[in-house]
């Protein structure tokens, strides 16, 4: 987030990040049974990947930030909406 604050941009993505990880961790939780210390670094990683992947779409494809999060934010935002069942 500083990065995206010091280069003048906007992070829309941010809430589906948080989404996405939430459902995830909660389903490896509840559903497969994995122990909270393994869950949370795969969940830290995940939001740190999909960090990256936003990163690299906007300075490599040179996409404003706004574009390429709100992108993301779909994405995300469905995709967690999908593997929640609503």
């Amino acid at each position: 987030m500083t990065f995206v604050i010091t280069g003048a941009g906007i992070d829309l993505s941010i809430g589906s990040i948080l989404a996405m990880c939430t459902v995830v961790a909660g389903s490896l939780l509840k559903d497969y049974g994995w122990p909270l210390v393994p869950v949370i670094f795969l969940t830290l990683g995940l939001g740190t990947g999909i960090g990256l992947i936003n990163g690299l779409i906007i300075t490599r494809l040179s996409l404003p930030p706004f574009i390429a999060t709100l992108g993301m934010m779909v994405a995300l935002r469905g995709i967690a909406l999908v593997h929640s069942s609503g």
